[in-house]
């Protein structure tokens, strides 16, 4: 009974992933277990866990690349000024409500959308999705929005977007 005591012991430890040492003296006559003396050894998996887990949060701090910083240029074509004025159509209300520091923020953001929807639509082929997702992202930085409202309007904005491009290059090849 004792043996069967000690190999279920060894085999949740084993299944633990706990390493034991195990010395033990018995009286042979009596078969019974005089004592023992547990060592519980650091486990070298767990060692390489950390390293592993370490390593890894190192390697995704470096994959993350670093936020290109967009250059404002001072003179802005006449397409990046057309889609300010588009964007910044039905906001004033909002835009009235913010701070000082959130209004240029909200400038600073909305003029680096604009020069990020200018290079999208001098592309050959123009992903609505990409415009409308660059212009959720800059309406979600007003505060007390309702979500349904920001998507509304960057599609309709989106759409005002895109019939621009098309009036551009009209007017270019003419």
């Amino acid at each position: 009974m004792q043996t069967d005591i000690n190999r279920s012991a060894e085999q949740a430890v084993k299944k633990s992933g706990v390493e034991l040492s195990t010395e033990h003296h018995s009286v042979a006559q009596e078969g019974v277990l005089d004592s023992v003396e547990i060592k519980v050894k650091p486990m070298e998996q767990k060692k390489e866990r950390f390293l592993e887990e370490s390593i890894n949060a190192l390697k995704n701090k470096l994959s993350v690349g670093k936020k290109k910083n967009i250059v404002i240029p001072l003179v802005k074509d006449q397409l990046t000024v057309d889609i300010e004025k588009i964007m910044e159509e039905d906001l004033k209300d909002a835009f009235n409500e913010l701070d000082t520091i959130q209004k240029e923020e909200f400038k600073i953001k909305g003029e680096e959308t604009a020069i990020n929807i200018r290079n999208v639509m001098r592309q050959t082929k123009i992903k609505a999705k990409a415009i409308i997702r660059l212009l959720i992202q800059w309406l979600k930085t007003l505060p007390g929005v309702n979500r349904f409202f920001i998507e509304q309007e960057a599609k309709i904005k989106a759409d005002k977007i895109m019939a621009l491009r098309y009036k551009h290059q009209n007017t270019k090849h003419k």
